[in-house]
C-alpha cells in the first residue's frame, strides 16, 4: 500500500512543480498548486498513519507471543495432570480436549503437494504462494529457483533451499523485476517427506 501511495505523492509533487514553473499558463485552469499540496498533504499523512499503525502492529504480535510463551507451561502441566488422572478412560480426556496421540510409526509420510497459487504481492513487489493443506503433514520445505531468462517455462533442478514453514502460505519480496521465479514444496513428518508439488513461476 505505501509504494502506491509513495508513487502518487511523487507524481502529484512533480505535477506540481511543472505547475509552478508554467504558473501564467495555469492561472485560470480547474487545477491549482494548492489543491495538489492538500492531496501531498493527506496522503503522507495517511502513510505516517499505516507506519504508525505497522510498528504497533509488530508490538502486539511480540506482546502475543511473549504471553504465549508465558502460559504454555500451565497448559503443558494441566494436559500432563489430565492424563494421568484418566489415563485409561479416552472419553474423560475428551472433556478437556485431549485427543489420544498416535503412534508416530504408523502415520505415513504426506502426499504429494499442490500449490493452489501465486500471485503478486499486493504491494506489487514479490509474490504470494499459497499450497494446500496436506494430511499428516508438519511442515513444509519450499525450495526456490530462479530462470536464466524469463521466457523458460521449465526450471530443472536442483532448486535451492527456499525456507521451512507450518504455514500454508508465505511472501517473497526478494525478487528483481523481469526476472523469472520459480517454487516449489513439500510436506514432511518425523517419518519422512512427501513427494515436491510441481513447480509454479511467475515474472514480476
Amino acid at each position: 500500500m505505501t509504494k502506491y501511495i509513495n508513487d502518487l505523492v511523487t507524481e502529484l509533487k512533480d505535477l506540481k512543480k511543472g505547475i509552478g514553473t508554467n504558473a501564467a499558463l495555469w492561472a485560470r485552469m480547474p487545477v491549482t498548486e494548492a489543491q495538489l499540496e492538500t492531496a501531498i498533504d493527506a496522503l503522507e499523512a495517511q502513510e505516517t498513519a499505516i507506519d504508525s499503525a505497522a510498528v504497533a502492529l509488530q508490538q502486539q504480535r511480540t506482546l502475543g507471543r511473549n504471553i504465549t510463551e508465558q502460559y504454555k507451561p500451565l497448559a503443558a502441566q494441566t494436559e500432563n495432570l489430565a492424563s494421568g488422572i484418566h489415563a485409561t478412560n479416552t472419553e474423560k480426556l475428551l472433556d478437556y480436549g485431549i485427543k489420544l496421540r498416535k503412534d508416530a510409526s504408523t502415520i505415513p509420510v504426506p502426499a504429494k503437494a499442490v500449490i493452489a497459487s501465486i500471485l503478486d504481492d499486493y504491494d506489487g513487489e514479490g509474490f504470494i504462494v499459497t499450497y494446500q493443506q496436506l494430511e499428516h503433514a508438519d511442515s513444509f520445505e519450499v525450495e526456490k529457483g530462479m530462470a536464466p531468462t524469463p521466457d523458460v517455462m521449465v526450471l530443472q533442478p536442483p532448486y535451492s533451499h527456499y525456507k521451512t514453514t507450518k504455514k500454508l502460505t508465505f511472501t517473497d519480496d526478494d525478487v528483481k523485476r523481469g526476472q523469472r521465479y520459480f517454487y516449489r514444496v513439500r510436506g514432511f513428518n518425523r517419518n519422512g517427506y512427501g513427494e515436491w508439488s510441481e513447480p509454479v513461476s511467475r515474472v514480476q
